[in-house]
């Protein structure tokens, strides 16, 4: 059974960690901008044309095409990348209207306007393939294009999470005078608007990336270039890492190497633990002020309070009933004792006497 909201979950948490361009190791803080990475990975794309494709190629759709809308870097909320601002226009979310930034082109110096997203998911439709993604379209109904800088979703049903789709790359933009509308493109090559351009690629080789000098959106590459290398075992790729063959990895680990990675650091991380932090070896006894060791016979448990936790050590006084708490210093039975009256003395108003009026009755 088909569960789009688990696959748009999905899609949100693998669009948000697949872009390359904040990278100068996989790190914000500390990149170089003239220095180029390589990535391994395990992940090969299937195809190059992203209406064709719905696995692991979309690790380098993220890097090489654009969306209306994407996924920052750790990110599950999608955020307007493509156009400047996408909107619900109804009370009953069936209607989806975004505004594209001004300026944009592909790669090959076409313009990126809204004619060119009602053809870039038109096609996926169209084409129908088997292993693409039109299942997550499937509430779209029809596409308008007002002007060149405005696209009107039309929804055939109440769909809140169709932003998720729009910034996942099934809804990749391509240009359409090298996408053709009705088949998958085959000539081995990408014309996207994305950070970075497709410089080669060798099927289960690698991809070489460059910058995109006519890229705009929200990501800030600190990096001159990526270079993808496939691995089909994750064992060589990590051989690669240690290696130094090269500086990153994303996917294709296992939980042990994992670990076998971060075992030097953990190592590490207790050492210095070990030498820092000292054992917790005395106690407070039940004696105000007075500091045992746990390892003395004597040594006895805190005393508990009423209220379950442990009481002060500054008090030694036994705690009071809550009979006598109501009472000062005398039971109700040691007062019916102490009084002349066979009848016991309360603390409520007396009720109006029965008796008939000339009687009496003996006072305390």
């Amino acid at each position: 059974m088909f569960n789009r909201t688990r696959c748009l979950q999905i899609t949100a948490a693998l669009a948000s960690i697949s872009l390359l361009a904040g990278c100068g190791l996989l790190s914000e803080d500390d990149g170089d901008e003239s220095k180029r990475i390589v990535v391994g990975t395990t992940s090969a794309p299937s195809t190059l044309d992203p209406a064709a494709a719905w696995d692991g190629s979309w690790e380098l759709y993220r890097n090489v095409y654009q969306t209306l809308l994407a996924f920052p870097t750790g990110s599950t909320k999608p955020q307007p990348d493509a156009a400047q601002s996408c909107e619900f226009t109804d009370a009953a979310s069936q209607a989806y209207r975004c505004t594209l930034r001004k300026g944009l082109k592909f790669s090959n110096g076409e313009a990126l306007d809204s004619k060119a997203v009602k053809h870039s998911l038109d096609r996926i439709k169209t084409i129908n393939s088997k292993v693409g993604p039109k299942d997550l379209f499937g509430s779209l109904e029809k596409i308008e294009t007002p002007d060149p800088l405005t696209v009107v979703f039309h929804l055939k049903t109440s769909d809140a999470t169709f932003p998720y789709v729009l910034g996942s790359p099934a809804a990749s933009l391509v240009a359409p005078k090298e996408y053709p509308a009705d088949k998958v493109r085959g000539d081995g090559k990408i014309t996207g608007s994305g950070p970075y351009v497709l410089d080669s690629y060798k099927e289960g080789g690698e991809a070489v990336l460059s910058r995109n000098g006519s890229y705009t959106g929200f990501a800030n590459r600190r990096n001159s270039g990526v270079t993808i290398r496939y691995f089909a075992e994750s064992a060589k790729m990590v051989a690669a890492l240690k290696a130094k063959e090269i500086d990153a990895t994303y996917r294709g680990l296992s939980a042990p190497q994992i670990t076998e990675l971060q075992t030097p650091t953990r190592s590490r991380r207790a050492s210095r633990s070990s030498r820092t932090s000292a054992p917790r070896s005395a106690t407070w006894s039940s004696t105000p002020r007075t500091r045992r060791s746990t390892s003395s016979p004597s040594a006895r448990p805190l005393p508990r309070s009423s209220t379950g936790g442990p009481s002060s050590p500054r008090s030694t006084r036994a705690p009071r009933s809550r009979c006598t708490r109501w009472f000062p210093r005398a039971s109700l039975a040691t007062r019916r004792r102490s009084t002349t009256s066979t009848a016991p003395r309360t603390w409520a108003r007396p009720r109006r006497s029965s008796r008939t009026p000339g009687s009496t009755s003996r006072s305390t």
